[in-house]
Order: structure tokens, then C-alpha cells, then sequence
């Protein structure tokens, strides 16, 4: 049998071996949780770049809608004519006021005939005669009491037309420059124009700027994928090394973690325990002191560098997308001892 300083030296080299391989796991996992953190992060500014680019559509949608608005320009107007704003009412009452008087003529023209024997006097009643002879009485008085006095209220309407628009054209030859008064409003629709197309280009240059952002943090997001399925395989293994450590039954379930054996490796370090089992045994020690075993300076120490490791594992993974090449350090220092410890065949009542 080996001496009792040979035990307790294969004991601290098992506890040595379980502390690097449960710390490795812890760092792993912590590198996980970061990796997640990071894609979630990553995640969640793609999704507001992607909402900034919608917002900024809308935004350039509403401009090109005011701009058109602001584009459009009054349909010329067409030219005036004589008749055109003229009123129906008034040509209806010229119309009924000549045909009465025509009437009225040819009535008065047939009785001074009779009384004055004036040739001349009787022309419009034997105008409307030769009517009546020639096409008949119906026919005759149509012509004659209707038609008649529409061509000469067209000819008087026409007459009049023309007047009113000679009448108006005299003051714009007259008026040197009547479009002064709109040049203020072209000029404000034209600074308006130049706002919007202003205003246009700088969404469109944003959504381009997002666009791009959009993209990298994609291509980082993809990245961050790859990381965490990478180092779930490492942890993985990781936790199949500490299961098929902890084989040698040489600790009991509760006396396993990252805590209780960085603590029991320590007492073993420093000389106050030389077996496992035993009133001064390390199991009876860390059961007296469980207390205080997770802010020992060991335990503390053991944190620090776990964490500095996760600081340098997640800045490697950033730059060069890689793996903690200490993690197979770890595991072969580990399987090393179970190797040993399996090669010596010791068992746990040797070893207690």
C-alpha cells in the first residue's frame, strides 16, 4: 500500500483534475450566456434598423405625394369667345324681344299699307305673305315669325360678343405686366419643391445607411449562431469529461462543484487534510466550513480567472470566430489523472 503522503497527493492531483474541469464548464457556460446576450443584442438592432427603414418608406411616400401635389400645375384656360359667358337667359330674351318686334312690324307695316299706300311700309307684311304663299301658312309663319328673328338675334348676339371682347382687351394692352403678382407664390412653390426633394434624398440616404446596418449586424448575428452551436459542442463534451471523471467514486454526490472541491483541493494544498473521510478528513473540514467555503481566497482566485477567461474567449470568438485552446488542456490534464488513478487502481477505500 502506498504511504498516507502518496494518497494524499493522488487525492489533491483528483480534486486538481475535477476543479480544471469543473471551472472549464463554468466558463463555457458563461461564455454561452454572453454568446446569447449578444445575439439577442444583435437580434434586437437589426430589428430597430429594419423598423427605421419602414418609417423612412412612409415618410418618402407622404413627401412624393405633397411633392406631386406641389408639381401639378392649373390647366391652361381656353380662349375666350363672344358668346362664352354669355347667359342663356339674356339670348332667350333677346331672341322673344325681336321676334315680338317682327311681329309687331309686320302687323303695323300691312295697316299703314292700307292707310298710306307707301310701297315701302309694306314690305315686311308682304315678306311674310310671299312666306305663306310660297311654303305654305304653317310653314310660312315658322319662317317668317320664328326663324327670321333667330338669324337676327344671332347677328345682334354676335354684334354684342364682339363688342365686349374688344371692350376687355383694351386694358391688358394697355396693362404693361399683370404677372408680377404671382411671381411670390411661384417662388414659394418652388422653394417648397426644393424642401421636399431635400427632404426626400435625406431619407433616401438613411435608409441606405440602415440598409447597411441592417446587413452587418446580419452577418454578426450569423456569427454569434455559429459561436454559440460551436461552444454548446465544447460544453458538451466538456460535461461528458467531468461525468466520466467522477466515475471514481472517490466523491460523494454532494461534495461535487465547481465550490466544494476548489475548496477540499485547496485544504489538501495547504496541509490541514491528508485524507478524504475522517473526523479531520477534507469532507468533514468543507461540512464544518461549507459556510465559508464559497468566499475562501481559493474559490475567489478560481472565479477571477474563469472570468478573465470568458473575457478572452469572447474577444477571440469576436475576432477570430475561435475556440479556447485551453479547454483541450483541460480535458487532457483530465483524462491524464483518470488515466493515472485508473492505471494505480486505486479504489475509494484506498483512497479514503
Amino acid at each position: 500500500m502506498e504511504s498516507a503522503s502518496e494518497n494524499a497527493r493522488l487525492i489533491q492531483d483528483y480534486l486538481m483534475g475535477a476543479k480544471v474541469l469543473e471551472w472549464n464548464k463554468y466558463t463555457l457556460g458563461e461564455v454561452g450566456s454572453r454568446l446569447w446576450e449578444r445575439l439577442s443584442s444583435l437580434t434586437g438592432q437589426k430589428e430597430t434598423a429594419e423598423a427605421e427603414i419602414k418609417a423612412l418608406d412612409k415618410k418618402i411616400s407622404d413627401l412624393e405625394k405633397r411633392l406631386q401635389e406641389a408639381e401639378k400645375k392649373p390647366e391652361p384656360k381656353a380662349a375666350s369667345k363672344p358668346f362664352r359667358r354669355m347667359e342663356f337667359s339674356f339670348m332667350l330674351r333677346t331672341y322673344v324681344v325681336i321676334a315680338i318686334v317682327t311681329a309687331l312690324i309686320t302687323m303695323l307695316s300691312g295697316w299703314a299699307g292700307e292707310k298710306t299706300n307707301i310701297s315701302f311700309m309694306q314690305a315686311p307684311f308682304e315678306l311674310g305673305t310671299y312666306f305663306v304663299d310660297r311654303f305654305g301658312f304653317f310653314l310660312g309663319v315658322v319662317i317668317h315669325y320664328l326663324l327670321i328673328p333667330l338669324a337676327i338675334s344671332v347677328i345682334v348676339l354676335l354684334i354684342i360678343g364682339l363688342i365686349r371682347r374688344s371692350r376687355k382687351s383694351v386694358p391688358d394692352t394697355e396693362t404693361p405686366e399683370p404677372e408680377p403678382v404671382q411671381a411670390e407664390p411661384a417662388e414659394e412653390e418652388n422653394a417648397l419643391r426644393k424642401e421636399l426633394e431635400l427632404q426626400i434624398a435625406g431619407c433616401r440616404e438613411e435608409i441606405q445607411r440602415h440598409k447597411e446596418q441592417a446587413a452587418a449586424l446580419e452577418q454578426l448575428a450569423a456569427l454569434a449562431q455559429s459561436d454559440i452551436g460551436a461552444n454548446d459542442k465544447v460544453l458538451l463534451e466538456a460535461d461528458e469529461a467531468l461525468k466520466k471523471y467522477y466515475e471514481i467514486n472517490m466523491l460523494p454526490e454532494k461534495y461535487r462543484g465547481r465550490v466544494p472541491v476548489t475548496y477540499m483541493e485547496d485544504l489538501f494544498g495547504a496541509g490541514r487534510c491528508t485524507a478524504l473521510s475522517g473526523f479531520d478528513g477534507a469532507l468533514s473540514v468543507c461540512d464544518m466550513e461549507a459556510g465559508s467555503a464559497e468566499d475562501s481566497p481559493a474559490v475567489h482566485k478560481a472565479l477571477e480567472e474563469a472570468m478573465s477567461n470568458v473575457e478572452y474567449m469572447m474577444d477571440s470568438l469576436s475576432k477570430e470566430s475561435q475556440l479556447p485552446r485551453y479547454y483541450r488542456y483541460s480535458e487532457t490534464l483530465g483524462s491524464r489523472v483518470l488515466e493515472h488513478m485508473q492505471a494505480a487502481g486505486y479504489t475509494e477505500a484506498q483512497l479514503s
